[in-house]
């Protein structure tokens, strides 16, 4: 059902006139939309075509009253409420049949009135403000006026007009008084104009008749006026009694009606429950509630969070799992998780995902005793800290994984006893360190922390530096222990940009983290359309020197794979000049905020536009490869026997090479584990050489063969090098060298890594 209803929703345009109607009763933001889509002649044709349903459906409630009130004889039975004129006149007619027609007779003319009066006005409205106002008020204003004051010669005056006002008006959805007002105010102000108009009513009737009638008058007019707002009778009570039956996520009052506005009993803790058992089936159900049900955004709220913490409980211990939060809209703050509950998620699946990629049961078993502690901080947080709207959704689903991992803990001390390694295996390949885990394994670079406080703290305006290094040199690595190497002074606010959809989405992305990293609140969200880049770049610009201005430390914006963003601003030049302008301007009238760009590509190697026509005063700072001496301290750290011959044999094939020694390093752990032994060999070393790097993807030579000579000019000018002549291209030639791929030694070239050369031997012309 859900997907025919939504099938039919998504082509926004009815059928006929009839579901028209039936849009400006149950369907508003529906008609809204379509309204939009149409033009004045358009709006006035469909609203003369639809109006006819306004007078059917008017007429119909018409004689539906007043067959029941001569049916049942009411004047005679409530004769308070009713007119002395009906009382009087009533006796007189004796057949059902004859008091019909003196109702039609006495009330007919005034229903006239009022739908022509709806007619009139809603044509004029609908011309002017579109099709949905137009049908709106007609159909409020026809019923209103119309019932209204037929009611009024048969009813108390305060509960006819009551009931009448609140009855066309509620079934009009609200949209007469405009489809954002509505959704902002429509609750609010129904009560408070029902309010108004009923003591308003109640006052007149003071001054008219005493206080006694000006009280009735008062309470019948609130009385009608919510009954027939929030259309308690019939459609509330339709739904309520249709739930009992039809309450599954796929059937149920929420997809036939966009505008219940009192909770439907037990309704939606039956929904709740069925998402906790299958989340998956959620999805489809609360994006349809947030696009056409504004009315129920705080119940997809809800079903959001069930969902979530549902699909957590499902898959235990599942890093992956713990990705898909759940996305809130921004106008629900109260269900909203704080951004420490963020954060702390995000650090509890790194924990996770780092004990899952140990390969040493020792390490394993130290990063998971920090996981669950994490765990079960994560858990008392939520508890404490976050709203119960919301949280009691998760504490079950913590309280399980609690469970597991105490499990899953005990499980990994046996293993750690009955497998007690030779050493443990600290080394990462391929993954940036962490400087909470790898503090070891990370050798300093105390040459760039040097340079970058001396030119920070020094510099009158702000330097602007390029972090350049090949790929998989530790870039990444550097920039994550950057506020460790720094210290306090500094403030780091790392941007990966890999994974950029767009150059908006690089601004949003930078206003967000640059906030939460000062633990600052964002004053305003940035506008999506309606600017360009460098006018958006304004606006941000203001947001990071107003928050700036509150801290007293320098602050270091890292753009992590920068390059990804010089190709989304390639789509549009022009405004990609204007953008690096201002960022340069930018960059040098303030002295709190640093650019860092981070990349294997250098300013001058980027066109359309060309960075270093922008970034002239770039600062360069080179990530290279490890020094003899800090090659031996990194291979020392497994605390194996290396003879100096093994130490010296990785430092000369690798030439330091950062992940190339890690790899060799974890294989060479991995070796001495599985055989008992501490003492290394040569032997050891070329079965780690032959088993895991001579092989077509390592992740470091099959990269720069791949990405970096991308173009056959560059794979031909590494062959002319391998086989001891001068590339013909200079281009190629001049690139190698200045990325530092090969060097020079008196009259020829040589691959500077001689991994990289047998590896090229090997699988270069296998592999493209």
């Amino acid at each position: 059902m859900e997907r025919q209803i939504i099938d039919q929703l998504s082509i926004r345009k009815p059928r006929n006139s009839w579901e028209t109607f039936k849009w400006s009763i149950f369907e508003p933001i529906l008609l809204e939309k379509y309204s939009g889509s149409l033009t004045r002649r358009e709006s006035k044709r469909e609203f003369l075509k639809s109006y006819r349903w306004v007078v059917l459906f008017s007429i119909s409630l018409y004689l539906i009253t007043n067959f029941i009130t001569a049916a049942l004889d009411l004047p005679v039975l409530f004769k308070t409420i009713f007119s002395p004129e009906i009382v009087k006149k009533w006796p007189v007619y004796s057949g059902l049949f004859f008091k019909f027609l003196f109702l039609l007779k006495l009330t007919l003319g005034y229903l006239a009135i009022g739908l022509v009066f709806g007619l009139v006005f809603g044509l004029v409205v609908g011309i002017i403000r579109g099709l949905s106002f137009g049908l709106a008020v007609g159909l409020a204003l026809g019923l209103a006026f119309g019932l209204a004051i037929w009611l009024v010669r048969g009813l108390a005056i305060g509960l006819a007009i009551g009931l009448s006002l609140g009855l066309s008006f509620g079934l009009a959805g609200g949209l007469s008084f405009g489809l954002a007002v509505w959704l902002a105010v429509g609750l609010t102000g129904g009560l408070a104009i029902g309010l108004a108009v009923g003591l308003a009513i109640g006052l007149t009737g003071v001054l008219a008749g005493g206080k006694e009638a000006g009280f009735k008058t008062g309470v019948g007019m609130m009385l009608g006026w919510y009954i027939g707002y929030f259309r308690i009778f019939p459609v509330y009570i339709y739904h309520f009694f249709k739930s009992l039956f039809c309450n599954r996520l796929n059937r149920n009052p929420y997809w036939k009606d966009g505008v219940i506005w009192l909770p439907i009993p037990g309704l939606n803790s039956k929904l709740i429950r069925q998402i906790i058992k299958n989340p998956d089936e959620a999805s489809r159900f609360i994006d349809f509630l947030i696009e056409y049900r504004p009315l129920q955004k705080n119940l997809a709220m809800h079903q959001i969070h069930a969902a979530s913490a549902a699909r957590w409980r499902l898959h235990p211990l599942d890093a992956d799992i713990l990705k898909q939060i759940p996305l809130i809209s921004k106008d629900k703050p109260k269900f909203q998780p704080s951004d420490q509950w963020f954060q702390k998620l995000v650090s509890l699946r790194e924990e996770l995902v780092a004990s899952q990629q140990q390969s040493s049961i020792g390490l394993k078993l130290e990063y998971f005793e920090r996981f669950k502690a994490k765990l079960e901080e994560f858990r008392e947080i939520t508890l404490r800290q976050e709203s119960s709207r919301w949280n009691h959704y998760y504490l079950d689903t913590l309280n399980e994984w609690i469970h597991h991992a105490g499990d899953e803990l005990h499980n990994l001390q046996l293993l750690a006893q009955s497998t007690e390694p030779i050493t443990h295996n600290r080394y990462r390949a391929g993954d940036a360190l962490d400087p909470q885990f790898d503090q070891l394994v990370f050798m300093g670079r105390d040459d760039l922390k040097d340079t970058l406080q001396q030119k920070i703290l020094s510099s009158p305006q702000m330097p602007l530096f390029l972090v350049h290094g090949q790929r998989r040199v530790g870039k990444t690595s550097l920039l994550k222990f950057l506020p460790l190497i720094l210290g306090p002074r500094f403030k780091v606010v790392y941007l990966d940009l890999q994974n950029l959809n767009n150059v908006h989405h690089w601004f949003t992305q930078l206003q967000i983290t640059f906030h939460q990293s000062l633990e600052l609140p964002i004053s305003e969200p940035l506008p999506e359309t309606g600017h360009t880049w460098p006018e958006t770049w304004k606006i941000l610009q203001s947001q990071l020197e107003k928050a700036a201005s509150e801290k007293d430390y320098k602050i270091i914006l890292a753009f992590d794979e920068y390059e990804k963003l010089h190709r989304l601003m390639q789509s549009n030049p022009g405004e990609a000049a204007g953008l690096l302008d201002a960022m340069r301007s930018f960059s040098q009238h303030q002295n709190k905020i640093v650019f860092l760009f981070v990349g294997a590509t250098f300013f001058s190697e980027l066109d359309q536009p060309r960075w270093s026509d922008y970034f002239v005063q770039a600062i360069l700072m080179e990530v290279d490869y490890l020094t003899a001496p800090q090659t031996r301290r990194l291979i020392e750290v497994a605390e194996l026997d290396y003879p100096d011959d093994v130490i010296d044999s990785i430092y000369d094939i690798t030439q330091g090479h950062p992940t190339l020694v890690q790899r060799i390093c974890l294989e060479m752990v991995n070796v001495a584990n599985t055989t008992r032994r501490k003492h290394m060999t040569i032997d050891d070393l070329d079965q780690v050489l032959n088993s895991h790097i001579y092989r077509p993807q390592n992740g470091v030579t099959d990269v720069f063969w791949r990405q970096f000579c991308e173009l056959p000019t560059l794979k031909q000018a590494v062959r002319d090098v391998m086989n001891g002549s001068i590339p013909a291209d200079k281009k190629a030639l001049f690139a190698l060298k200045e990325h530092g791929f090969i060097v020079q030694e008196k009259d020829h070239y040589k691959m500077r890594v001689p991994v990289f050369h047998k590896w090229v031997e090997m699988f270069g012309d296998v592999i493209n």
